[in-house]
């Protein structure tokens, strides 16, 4: 499946690549697409895609501006949050686990 292998790719890119590497990529437009698979049918898959989201996360608190993080709000914009807060429900306890922290550690205020 090719949604499954360019998610595997913009994983190894978002945990591995630099700042600028990982803004490129949200540049292209990777968030919306890695939140789509948050809800793929592969649990694999969807652990990935959250392991992308939170690597993005994290790159864009590092370059946050005036308190926000701009990722934040894309991920939020198209859906993501809602997706996330589902997964904190998830069986597998890997999903759930990592659901939880992703959103507790960038959209915690969101939530309240």
């Amino acid at each position: 499946n090719v949604k499954k292998e360019i998610t595997w790719v913009v994983s190894n890119a978002a945990c591995e690549g630099t700042h600028s590497q990982v803004s490129y990529l949200v540049d292209c437009g990777v968030i919306p697409a890695l939140c789509d698979m948050l809800e793929a049918p592969d649990a694999v898959v969807t652990e990935v895609a959250i392991d992308a989201v939170t690597e993005i996360l994290k790159v864009g608190r590092r370059m946050m501006m005036s308190d926000v993080n701009a990722y934040a709000l894309l991920v939020e914009g198209c859906g993501g949050l809602e997706k996330l807060v589902r997964l904190e429900q998830h069986e597998r306890d890997a999903i759930s686990e990592k659901a939880f922290f992703t959103v507790e550690t960038f959209f915690s205020s969101e939530i309240e």
